[in-house]
Order: structure tokens, then sequence, then C-alpha cells
């Protein structure tokens, strides 16, 4: 599989989102956890302060989940 999640994360302003779009891409493979419990684990695992990412990850996550494809 590959996605190209360096390229999508810089586009979207926010290279950080990079490990998140690559855990939607592997959801999408091996869905081995339902997306509303990644989202609600992500928001008890970050500090309150860090929760106005939240969005940005999910959408992050949404976007990996849509651009991974099987290595040609």
């Amino acid at each position: 599989y590959t996605i190209d999640a360096t390229e999508e994360a810089a586009k979207l302003g926010n290279t950080r989102l990079f490990n998140t779009m690559i855990l939607g891409g592997y959801l999408a493979v091996r869905p081995i956890v339902a997306l509303h419990n990644v989202f609600e684990g992500l928001k008890k695992s970050l500090p309150e302060r860090a929760w106005k990412s939240l969005p940005a990850n999910e959408a992050a996550i949404e976007l990996g989940m849509k651009l991974i494809k099987e290595k040609e």
C-alpha cells in the first residue's frame, strides 16, 4: 500500500498531521478499531489545551482513509 501523506499534510499546511493521515490509511486497510473509537481515544489521550487540533486530526485520518491505495 502507498499513501503520499507527506505531500498531503503539506497541502493542509500542517506536516504534523502526517502520522494521523498514515493511521487513517492503515485503518482503511485493516479496520481494527472503529473510527468513532479512534476519535474518542484521541480526545482522551490529548490534554485539553490540544483539543483545538482535534478537527484537523480527524480530517487527516479521514483523508488518509480515502487516499491509501495498493502499490502498483
